[in-house]
């Protein structure tokens, strides 16, 4: 529970201070297959706060996170993030820059976790003149990169700015490459439908995504286009359901 937590918080889009309390729940319906790949034009995200409501199966959890994107003197730009639940603590700063059209390319990337979810220190340096993925801290390794390959915090806010295009329908799907410095794995996530959505926070379009997984895992994703594709609510099933849902979009 407390990973599946610590993933939620990390997966909100950029600059944001999630709070998250209880309730709630909903089911989704069935993707049709369809591929669709796409380039983004230049897009660059804005600040927003929000709070979420979770449920664990009917229990009430707690947790606090908090993230943060801004310009470094050079251009690029710099994220942090810190998520405390129960007894578990996760941080994660990265570093990437984004090109003339718009693709982003990740500098470097840090995690060090500690508690319930266990212990790890974590980095990633790219060197896209290679290109190479360098990792160090839990374990050494490197590992030749072959395209455009993430990090584990640039292929949100990829998805975040290919759906901004709004070019999108029904059965397409979004494809990114992701790199931990090991072997890189494919992240799919697939347009479902754009059902008005109710949350605590109120009522909302959304745009529907469904997150392939290869097991019986099911992730649902309702994000709102009217306030830049801000999550509003997710679902993960894995034997047990955990339900977010957007409480309160603040100042």
């Amino acid at each position: 529970m407390i990973r599946l937590l610590v993933s939620f918080l990390l997966f909100c889009p950029l600059l944001a201070a999630a709070e998250v309390d209880a309730e709630t729940n909903t089911d989704a319906d069935e993707a049709k297959p369809a591929v669709a790949v796409r380039s983004a034009p230049t897009w660059e995200p804005s600040p927003f706060r929000a709070r979420y409501r979770v449920t664990y199966e009917g229990v009430p959890v707690t947790a606090t996170g908090t993230r943060e994107l801004r310009h470094g003197d050079n251009g690029d730009f710099h994220f942090a993030s810190r998520v405390s639940a129960f007894m578990a603590h996760m941080e994660e700063s990265a570093r990437f820059s984004q090109d003339e059209d718009g693709t982003l390319r990740p500098s470097s990337y840090s995690e060090r976790r500690s508690g319930l979810i266990g212990s790890r220190d974590r980095h990633l340096e790219f060197d896209w003149s290679v290109p190479k993925v360098t990792r160090s801290g839990d374990r050494q390794e490197s590992r030749e990169l072959d395209g455009l390959v993430y990090d584990p915090v640039s292929w949100q806010l990829a998805l975040q700015r290919d759906l901004s295009r709004g070019d999108y329908e029904v059965g397409d799907s979004f494809s990114y490459v992701v790199s931990n410095g090991g072997e890189p794995d494919e992240y799919l996530l697939r347009v479902v439908g754009t059902p008005e959505l109710n949350v605590p926070a109120g009522k909302f379009d959304t745009v529907l995504l469904r997150r392939e997984h290869d097991s019986d895992r099911e992730t649902w994703i309702w994000v709102a286009p009217d306030h830049e594709y801000l999550l509003v609510r997710l679902e993960h099933v894995d034997g047990r359901r955990l339900t977010l849902a957007l409480d309160s979009i603040l100042d």
